[in-house]
């Protein structure tokens, strides 16, 4: 008895194990050990010379009703409908990942078989129910190969989420978040866990140099103040704070997560502020932007550089007046003191486009026809705008009405003369001491007015 070699070989070998078996050599025999050598070296043989096709997942699956004894609407629970059992066993329909963890777990049939890959496993299971799926769909959050339309895509849910997270669904991620919720309001976490994953996958296309801690200064809110004086500023201030290694992505919200802003630590080692622009207001935008830059000032880890100091953020929103919340209000601080003084964080005149609030003026307030709007931590006023008469005020709770659709000017008229009266000296110190600003109409002419939003 020698090794087999060659394909005479080969089939000499297989001619003389079939007569072993027609044989049925007794137990213990010369011919029983015979027969099961060569069925070892055969065995031997064909693993290295034979390429013996592995069946396709319809041909396992076949397989396994015949084992079984199973009917095609016997499979109806792993499959789905009797049509889609029809279609994976004729092969039209591929099998999706939920398919394949039902017929291995249900049927027990081999994962090479179903998936076509040797030494495979299944990713940790991700639940579609627990992501708004269809949402991040429509918005790009998966790669096309998956299908162009929603009915086409809608049955590789799993497939989508575990393409677009990579592992990092039970990944924790760093970020102080701008939320304004009411109180009985319940953020979805895991939508909240999706939008940071996007906006950094979005900040990592982003072309910027390397994050220079030391660029992120009073000198840069200033300069950004600047350009909000402009009819292209929040194209600009994107731009000015790229070039300091900073990524600012406007990524729209996802339901449930009643989310303007948020900071983030990119994994590649710098800064992200992800805007939502929820509300469809420049100062909506211009406040969030500083108030993100607020939480990198006040909690980015910039001796060792490893991205924020507290990242254990998630549960209260801005609303919250303890603990967590404090931070909030702490970033909050720091943007009013950068930005405007020590006890207002909006004061600033915005021309009303008929659609949402325009642009902003600068520093040199005027009050004819415009809306003029300030704010503190807990209350807006705003005069004019809105297609409501010049001289008509609104006063809104920011924090029992986020939305700002019930006016109490008329219920609280001393807090309205109160902030009037801190306007208007809020006004005369600026105008009093504003530096020098650039000639607007001439830039917004070179550059034909553009970038009304951002």
């Amino acid at each position: 008895m020698k090794l087999i070699k060659t394909s005479d070989d080969h089939a000499t070998a297989l001619g003389r194990l079939e007569e072993l078996m027609v044989t049925d050599p007794a137990p213990n025999s010369l011919e029983e050990e015979e027969l099961e050598l060569l069925a070892f070296l055969i065995d031997h043989y064909e693993k290295r010379a034979i390429d013996i096709p592995a069946p396709s997942p319809a041909e396992a699956i076949r397989f396994r009703m015949e084992q079984a004894g199973l009917k095609q609407q016997d499979l109806v629970p792993f499959i789905g409908s009797k049509s889609r059992v029809s279609e994976v066993l004729s092969g039209k329909r591929d099998l999706t990942l939920a398919m394949v963890r039902k017929l291995h777990d249900g049927l027990g049939i081999p994962l090479e078989s179903l998936v076509q890959e040797a030494d495979c496993e299944l990713p940790p299971r991700i639940d579609p129910d627990s992501y708004p799926v269809k949402e991040m769909f429509s918005r790009g959050y998966f790669p096309p190969r998956f299908g162009d339309t929603w009915s086409k895509a809608k049955d590789r849910s799993e497939e989508m989420l575990q393409a677009f997270f990579c592992g990092r669904q039970d990944q924790p991620i760093g970020a102080l978040n701008r939320q304004t919720t009411r109180k009985k309001s319940k953020v979805d976490m895991s939508a909240l866990h999706a939008w940071r994953c996007r906006v950094l996958d979005r900040a990592t296309e982003k072309p910027r140099p390397e994050f220079d801690p030391v660029g992120l200064n009073k000198a840069l809110i200033s300069q950004l103040k600047t350009l909000s004086t402009f009819d292209d500023g929040p194209v600009l201030a994107q731009k000015k704070l790229g070039t300091t290694g900073i990524a600012v992505v406007i990524e729209e919200h996802l339901p449930k997560t009643h989310l303007d802003g948020a900071a983030l630590w990119h994994p590649g080692g710098f800064p992200v502020i992800g805007l939502t622009l929820r509300y469809d207001r420049l100062d909506n935008f211009w406040f969030t932007l500083f108030h993100e830059l607020g939480h990198l000032v006040q909690h980015l880890d910039i001796t060792k550089r490893q991205g924020f100091i507290d990242t254990d953020i998630d549960g209260p929103s801005e609303n919250d007046r303890s603990g967590q919340g404090q931070r909030t209000l702490r970033a909050r601080s720091m943007t009013t003191d950068s930005i405007v003084s020590k006890d207002w964080s909006f004061c600033h005149t915005l021309r009303d486009d008929g659609v949402g609030y325009g642009d902003y003026l600068g520093l040199n307030l005027a009050f004819g026809g415009r809306p003029t709007v300030a704010s503190t931590l807990d209350w807006k006023l705003i005069i004019g705008g809105r297609g409501t008469a010049a001289d008509q005020v609104g006063l809104y709770d920011l924090d029992a009405d986020v939305g700002e659709k019930t006016n109490l000017a008329s219920k609280y008229p001393d807090r309205v003369k109160a902030m009037q009266n801190a306007l208007q000296a809020w006004s005369d110190d600026v105008t009093a001491n504003a530096t020098p600003q650039p000639d607007v109409a001439a830039f917004q002419a070179r550059k034909g007015g553009s970038g009304r939003r951002p």
